[in-house]
């Protein structure tokens, strides 16, 4: 699996059902190529996927934290989970960013003594880290590397998170198709249509319903559901102005054991992927596609 391109995908909530360690995956991309060509209908058969779960997260306060050079390349070491030894990671380019920007290094220089002098990098890394002292920050991880760096009070709504609550609703609606899709390290785009809610916001000017479902898993930008209309003329999509947004902040997150065990913020991850999957079958249903209609012509 190559890590600039796809994100393991698991049909596991953590919010909903508890978090997924060790269970079958897919691909995500590898599944929306499949969905956009079969419908959807593949959606059953995920049980039956072929990768393991390498998602894992960590606090650790920042004077813990320590870039070692390994035959050149940059690596952090932290402490292990298991609180005895320490665990070494590779550093993936968004987190080189957000490792730079959480100790001031500017980024041109940064990048220079990464790719000229790595053993500079450390040094100033280090020293940065140690003065920020017991500042706690979340490490996240993906398949054993570091993806990036965020506060301790980042939530953590992740990508399987909201297929999980959205799909079965898309498969639902009458005429679903994929539009587009992108998923990196940055984000995951959903752009989806259906065909069986169309009509004219003036005589030619056809359009159909849609939406846009979007997140982050490393910092680049927050939950959302954007409803749409679809031009057939012109096949552009018009932005409609309703939205639902939520931000990655939650609650102080102060030790390993509190990412899992917090009933609160389980229950503050589940209502807003709850909104998700009631906001994706609103912007789909019959009432809001008209509603907006109307508004337009």
């Amino acid at each position: 699996v190559q890590q600039e391109n796809v994100f393991d995908f698991a049909f596991q909530n953590r919010a909903l059902n508890g978090r997924a360690n060790g269970d079958d995956l897919i691909g995500i991309d590898t599944f929306m190529r499949l969905a956009a060509k079969e419908g959807f209908h593949l959606l059953d058969n995920l049980g039956h996927a072929s990768h393991a779960a390498n998602k894992d997260d960590f606090i650790v306060p920042a004077k813990h934290m320590e870039m070692i050079i390994q035959n050149g390349s940059a690596n952090m070491m932290i402490p292990a989970s298991s609180g005895t030894g320490e665990a070494v990671m590779p550093i993936r380019p968004i987190a080189h960013d957000q490792i730079g920007a959480y100790t001031d290094i500017p980024s041109k220089y940064y990048d220079r003594m990464l790719a000229e002098k790595p053993e500079l990098l450390a040094d100033n890394v280090n020293a940065w880290l140690y003065k920020r002292g017991d500042d706690k920050r979340m490490v996240r991880t993906l398949s054993g590397n570091m993806r990036s760096l965020q506060s301790n009070k980042y939530q953590r709504i992740d990508h399987e998170e909201i297929a999980e609550v959205a799909l079965p609703v898309l498969l639902g609606v009458p005429g679903i198709k994929v539009a587009s899709t992108e998923i990196t390290e940055r984000r995951m785009y959903i752009q989806v249509t259906t065909d069986r809610l169309v009509g004219e916001v003036k005589r030619g000017d056809v359009v159909q319903a849609g939406l846009v479902i979007s997140n982050s898993e490393t910092g680049h930008g927050a939950v959302s559901v954007k409803a749409m209309f679809y031009r057939l003329a012109c096949l552009n999509g018009l932005i409609l102005p309703e939205t639902f947004r939520a931000s990655h902040i939650g609650r102080r997150i102060d030790d390993n054991e509190d990412l899992y065990r917090d009933d609160t913020r389980a229950a503050d991850d589940k209502a807003i992927l709850l909104k998700v999957r009631d906001t994706v079958a609103g912007y789909l249903s019959n009432d809001f596609f008209q509603k907006k209609l109307e508004s337009l012509q």
